[in-house]
């Protein structure tokens, strides 16, 4: 019997903070260049409709590509936003990424990042000096 919990990768892997972080940033940028820069148009500020959707466009896309590019497996570095939009159902990704257990590719777990060997830089320096 299995009593230990599964761990969500992104979470074990310590990249859940780079995933939430970047959502947000997204949400904020899609909030500016959809609702925020059409009411400044529709009140005639031309260049504050301009520039807050420049912003909103920076902000949802800017994030959206470092999560595509820096969220991935330390083991085989499959790139799993890019998996989760890609390779998953349409409407589930987000769900999978937030909960996966297991990377799609090399099989790698929370149990197999507990149990790697942990590089101690410190016990090396005073083994050497």
């Amino acid at each position: 019997m299995h009593e230990a919990r599964s761990i969500a990768l992104l979470r074990a892997t310590g990249q859940l903070w780079k995933f939430t972080i970047c959502a947000c940033c997204a949400a904020v940028g899609v909030s500016l260049a959809s609702i925020a820069a059409p009411i400044a148009l529709a009140l005639d500020a031309e260049h504050i409709a301009l520039a807050s959707f420049i912003v909103g466009a920076l902000l949802l896309l800017f994030p959206t590509w470092i999560a595509l590019r820096t969220i991935k497996c330390p083991n085989c570095g499959t790139h799993w936003v890019q998996h989760a939009l890609g390779g998953r159902p349409v409407g589930s990704g987000v769900a999978w990424l937030l909960t996966f257990s297991e990377c799609p590719e090399c099989k790698y777990t929370a149990a197999s990042l507990a149990s790697a060997p942990s590089s101690n830089k410190s016990l090396e320096r005073t083994r050497e000096g």
